[in-house]
């Protein structure tokens, strides 16, 4: 099947080629209603747990082309052609007459292609030389019928398929002795669309008779689940989307280990946790790439049922950040720390309790003493951190509900090494987490306690010299652990540890006294404000990433490296130049996150 190959090469050169849709950008303007782009799902049965979509339309092409090559040029790629320009390399070998990727491919290819995996039992199951018997249908839209049963007919061989002509499509059936194939596909042309399935059954017919193509209401496109992911989108249109139905996969790992947690409590609590999910990609302003994703609502009276503990996140405060330096290059910026602390303990000894449950059941005595064993493990360390303190955990955390940071950041010293001989012999890395006071007296009682459990922890490590101080910093008594190894450090390394009436800090001390006393925070630096338009409304989770400053910072880690590896870090950078996250969980357990990068191509 050399010439199946050769067609299945040039066909994935442009839908793979095409998916970095996902990386680089496609002009939301010019970009299809979403129901366009998802078209071919008429073709996927109603039950399909995984299906992606995407444009490969002439435009969509020729907008990745140029912001690819613009993109790689920046970063510093000798870019030998764009993409536009190999596929006209590739297609002057097309089998039916060369010609330029519009002359050959471009004018029978339509305007999008969809992939699916249409059942999970294979990949989950006990077998592993099954798996490539998972069902999978791929569909290539097409706007020439003629033209592309000419290609199909040309690239398979007569003695390994079956050309079969009913009304309304053409089915090229390989005559393979087994139904499954990890090479040989089914391939069916329609009226718009060349579709590949490795199982014969996986293909769209009505029934068996080959009579007709599956009707429209018994189709993905059709099912309710999916309606409802596509309009729960905030954008109009997108250039691709994604579809998980994470239920099936649940289900299918659930039913792989159902003589363990078949019907149990367990299995409950898997299926009430997952919530359907989609993706989609496209293109805001030019050059900000951004990823959307929801999820449907979850069974909280299921999850109720289990045991399982649940709260809804608040939304936070953008100003908070003023607590943390301009130019920081990573920045995480929560609500209610304390509540998911609480959340992330309590569902976790649920669960480990639930699976010790069914494993009992079950008369699974080996994962049943494993599981024991890591229950035990949790309850020590929990018990370590109440003799170290005093306090336990919830006693530590519980007040802190809300706003929070976690900041990280290289020193001023590593910022300022120009070769790697100058690399400092001290720690390179400044952090703080930063949280608001709700409660001065349990944040008090939190800064008590901590120092107590940190200096035993600190005088642990062997030949490190460490000493504790209280200071008066930012309204606030400070507790500052200073920690020198004179064998390996010309500076010694120092945390700091205060709460005043606005905020809990621990962190490198640099950072924590911004954080006490804040002036020009992160709330007032341009990076900051350009993220923040693309942000969530009312999110509950915002998250920064300031590439350029990582630049500035690992300038260093880049000149010992070939001009190539060199070019492809500096492509990392650039793609994370200015990239943001956030998310936002409604009461309902529905959510939407949305994924943002800032590409500085002007």
């Amino acid at each position: 099947m050399q010439k199946l190959r050769r067609i299945s090469l040039w066909l994935a050169l442009t839908c793979v080629i095409a998916a970095l849709a996902i990386t680089p950008a496609f002009a939301q303007e010019s970009a299809p209603a979403l129901t366009e782009v998802t078209t071919l799902a008429r073709y996927f049965p109603a039950t399909t747990p995984v299906f992606f979509s995407m444009r490969i339309d002439d435009d969509f092409l020729s907008q990745v082309s140029d912001l690819s090559e613009r993109f790689f040029t920046l970063a510093g790629y000798d870019m030998q052609e764009n993409l536009i320009e190999a596929l006209d390399r590739v297609s002057a070998d097309y089998p039916l007459g060369g010609g330029t990727y519009d002359e050959t491919l471009g004018a029978l290819l339509g305007d999008t292609v969809a992939v699916g995996l249409l059942d999970w039992g294979e990949l989950f199951d006990d077998k592993s030389n099954n798996d490539y018997i998972t069902p999978y249908l791929i569909a290539l839209g097409i706007d020439d019928m003629q033209a592309a049963n000419e290609l199909i007919a040309y690239v398979v061989s007569f003695d390994d398929y079956v050309t079969e002509s009913v009304v309304g499509f053409t089915l090229y059936r390989p005559t393979r002795e087994t139904p499954y194939s990890e090479s040989d596909p089914y391939v069916l042309v329609t009226n718009d669309a060349i579709l590949f399935a490795n199982l014969g059954e996986s293909l769209p017919f009505a029934d068996d008779t080959n009579s007709g193509m599956l009707l429209a209401s018994a189709s993905l496109a059709s099912a309710p689940r999916f309606v409802e992911m596509q309009e729960r989108l905030p954008e109009p249109s997108y250039s691709a989307f994604a579809y998980f139905d994470t239920t099936s996969i649940f289900d299918a790992l659930t039913n792989s280990m159902i003589d363990v947690f078949g019907g149990s409590q367990f299995s409950q609590l898997m299926s009430a946790v997952a919530p359907t999910q989609a993706f989609g990609f496209t293109a805001m302003d030019g050059d900000v790439l951004i990823a959307d994703l929801v999820q449907s609502s979850l069974d909280l009276a299921a999850l109720a049922e289990t045991g399982m503990a649940y709260a809804p996140m608040n939304a936070v405060n953008p100003a908070f950040t003023e607590h943390v330096r301009a130019g920081t290059p990573l920045v995480w910026h929560g609500s209610n720390f304390g509540g998911s602390v609480a959340q992330v303990l309590e569902n976790l000894n649920t669960s480990l309790q639930m699976q010790i449950d069914a494993a009992q059941a079950s008369g699974d005595s080996f994962t049943t003493n494993m599981l024991q064993e890591q229950r035990a493990a949790f309850g020590m360390m929990q018990a370590g951190v109440r003799g170290a303190t005093g306090m336990n955990v919830e006693e530590i955390f519980g007040w802190m509900n809300g706003d929070y940071l976690f900041a990280f950041d290289f020193t001023p010293q590593f910022r300022e090494i120009e070769t790697p001989l100058d690399f400092p012999d001290a720690v390179p890395i400044e952090f703080a987490f930063v949280t608001a006071v709700t409660d001065a007296d349990a944040a008090a009682a939190s800064v008590a306690g901590l120092q107590e459990g940190i200096t035993l922890l600190l005088n642990q490590i062997d030949d490190v010299d460490v000493t504790v101080v209280t200071v008066t910093m930012g309204g606030a008594e400070a507790v500052v652990f200073t920690i020198q190894d004179p064998s390996d450090m010309s500076e010694p390394f120092e945390l700091m540890l205060a709460a005043n009436d606005e905020v809990f800090v621990f962190g490198t001390i640099a950072m924590a006294r911004h954080a006490l006393n804040p002036d020009g925070g992160l709330n007032t630096s341009p990076d900051f404000t350009t993220a923040s338009a693309y942000l969530v409304p009312d999110a509950a989770v915002n998250a920064y990433i300031f590439g350029d400053h990582l630049f500035e910072a690992l300038d260093v880690v880049m000149n010992n490296m070939s001009d190539f590896e060199r070019a492809q870090f500096n492509a990392f950078l650039l793609a994370l130049s200015q990239a943001a996250a956030s998310a936002r969980i409604n009461d309902d357990g529905s959510g939407y996150a949305r994924f943002s990068l800032d590409l500085p191509l002007d």
